[in-house]
């Protein structure tokens, strides 16, 4: 059930725009829409599961890693990048909405 709401979330997470400006709401992600990159190893991954977990989803870090790196899998390479710039269009539009 956990590794099931893990999937949910990590095809949410490129998927959902909602979604996607609530992880900005909560400093997960960052106005360029990516993570922290100066952020120690493990953190980012941490803040993310803490932030879905306050959402309703139940997994750990565990399972959203693995959950993130089969959605990956499942979508390939390419679709994952671009799933990946319309993340940081969602929150470059929310940032700047927040903004006025």
């Amino acid at each position: 059930m956990a590794m099931e709401s893990a999937k949910e979330f990590a095809k949410n997470f490129y998927e959902d725009d909602e979604l996607i400006k609530k992880l900005y709401e909560m400093g997960v992600l960052k106005p360029a829409g990516s993570y922290d990159k100066n952020a120690p190893e493990g953190e980012q991954q941490r803040k993310t599961v803490e932030a879905a977990q306050k959402l309703g989803y139940n997994f750990t870090e565990e399972e959203y890693l693995k959950a993130n790196k089969e959605y990956g899998e499942s979508v390939g390479i390419f679709k994952k990048i671009l799933k990946i710039r319309h993340v940081g269009k969602v929150v470059k539009k929310a940032a700047k909405a927040n903004k006025k």
